[in-house]
C-alpha cells in the first residue's frame, strides 16, 4: 500500500480516481478480461457475510487491475467492500500493522 494520500485529499480528486478505475475497469471488459467483480457482481464484493467477501477477495487476485484497485483504496479509503483483494477487515487490520509500526 502506498504511504501517503495524495496533496489534494478532496472529494473532485477521489471522483476523478475512481473514474480512472472505472475506466480501466471498462478497457478491461472491452478487451475480453473482464474482472472479477465485473463477471460475477452478485459475489460477495459487498457482501456483510465474511465467508463471501473472503472469495470475492481472492478472486481478486487474478485480476489484471488487482495494484490499480488496491492503489485507489490506499489512496482514498473505503469503509466497506472488497477492493483490491482485500476486505474491509483486512484493510483495517493493515491500518492498525502500519500505525503500530510508524515512528513515534
Amino acid at each position: 500500500m502506498r504511504d501517503a494520500r495524495p496533496a489534494e485529499n478532496t472529494e473532485p480528486e477521489r471522483g476523478r480516481a475512481l473514474r480512472r478505475l472505472r475506466d480501466q475497469v471498462a478497457a478491461e471488459v472491452a478487451g475480453g478480461t473482464p474482472p472479477p467483480c465485473v463477471v460475477d457482481p452478485e459475489g460477495g464484493w459487498t457482501s456483510a457475510d465474511l465467508d463471501a467477501a473472503e472469495r470475492a477477495a481472492s478472486a481478486c487476485h487474478r485480476c489484471p487491475l488487482l495494484d490499480l484497485c488496491r492503489g485507489y483504496v490506499a489512496d482514498w479509503p473505503e469503509s466497506a467492500g472488497v477492493w483490491g483483494g482485500l476486505t474491509a477487515s483486512d484493510r483495517r487490520a493493515v491500518e492498525r500493522l502500519k500505525a503500530r509500526s510508524a515512528p513515534s
